[in-house]
């Protein structure tokens, strides 16, 4: 499955939830069809076989696409999220500080779901944003279980993101 799914608007923030999921790297869209300019994207993969070169290349596609805030989960996250802020700091010195402020987030000690739920419910871009303007996208790559478990999750997000006593009441995750 690779096409773009608006799932629902999160209460409180206004921002529109979307999930896709790919079965390769290679086959993530260059561009969302968004009802925005400006998105959070959350990607959840498995990075230990991905070049460096490819993710530039995407995290240039996803920045260039709008991708204000950018949340890594899975195997190799962490160099995900270097790769992106590498790619961030080339485009500001080309454009001498003229782009929007990205934020970038890895969770390679969190669960899928705590992770999750800090895109849907932590992520606030820049300051001079305004979230009725920023979408959300949930990116799920090359992993049919995790794409079952977060589809799972994302179908009652209401449910998924409430707190009971400081605790996430959240699913089992699949890591």
């Amino acid at each position: 499955m690779s096409d773009l799914i608006h799932l629902a608007e999160l209460d409180g923030l206004g921002r529109d939830v979307f999930y896709v999921s790919v079965p390769s790297f290679s086959s993530i869209p260059a561009r969302f069809d968004l009802p925005t300019e400006k998105f959070v994207l959350f990607i959840a993969c498995d990075a230990n076989n991905i070049s460096t070169a490819d993710i530039s290349d995407w995290a240039e596609k996803m920045l260039d696409s709008g991708a204000v805030y950018i949340c890594t989960w899975g195997k190799d996250c962490e160099r995900v999220h270097d790769v992106i802020d590498e790619v961030d700091v080339e485009r500001e010195i080309e454009t001498e500080g003229k782009l929007p402020f990205v934020m970038t987030t890895w969770h390679s000690k969190e669960t899928l779901d705590d992770a999750l739920w800090f895109a849907l419910m932590c992520t606030e871009p820049y300051e001079d944003s305004d979230n009725a303007s920023i979408a959300t996208v949930i990116l799920n790559v090359n992993d049919d279980a995790r794409g079952e478990h977060l589809r799972k999750i994302l179908t009652d997000l209401k449910k998924f993101i409430e707190v009971d006593d400081g605790k996430l009441e959240t699913l089992e995750a699949t890591d």
